[in-house]
């Protein structure tokens, strides 16, 4: 079993004791994300919005879903274009990984001019090292006019 299978089976477990608690719900998700599960993760995400509604980490995981998924079938541009905004603009637009997603999405729909804007102020905003050099490098991804997918890490 690995570390993602116990965090699943810790959260069916919190979930089925208290089927409304949202971080469940969100801890599962992401962990159906790194499992590339990414249906199950989708699924999760929505429940949270559903439970906690204006929820920004949810909102965001969701777009960078529709946005970057490594399956074509689930991504959806347009749509992760719309959910990303929301989240800048329920964060003030203060924050680097909403602004991340946002690119992400742009280049998913082909708009590179502001794939690249967004990225660069995702790179101007965040503080930590490792984020910089992810997001610098999917800034060259733009900049290159290619969208960015999961699977490129």
């Amino acid at each position: 079993m690995t570390d993602y299978d116990k965090a699943i089976a810790d959260c069916n477990e919190a979930i089925r004791l208290d089927p409304k608690l949202a971080s469940a719900y969100s801890n599962r998700g992401i962990a159906w994300g790194f499992k590339k599960n990414f249906d199950k993760a989708i699924a999760d995400y929505n429940e949270v919005i559903r439970l906690v509604p204006g929820n920004p980490g949810a909102y965001n995981a969701l777009a960078w879903i529709w946005a970057t998924c490594p399956e074509e079938r689930l991504r959806d541009g347009k749509r992760a274009v719309e959910l990303a905004t929301h989240v800048c603009e329920l964060t003030e637009w203060k924050y680097a990984n909403p602004l991340d997603t946002l690119a992400a999405a742009y280049a998913e729909v082909g708009d590179f001019e502001k794939a690249v804007e967004r990225q660069e102020k995702a790179i101007q905003l965040t503080t930590d090292a490792r984020n910089k050099q992810e997001y610098q490098d999917r800034l060259k991804l733009y900049q290159q006019r290619k969208p960015y997918r999961e699977e490129d890490k």
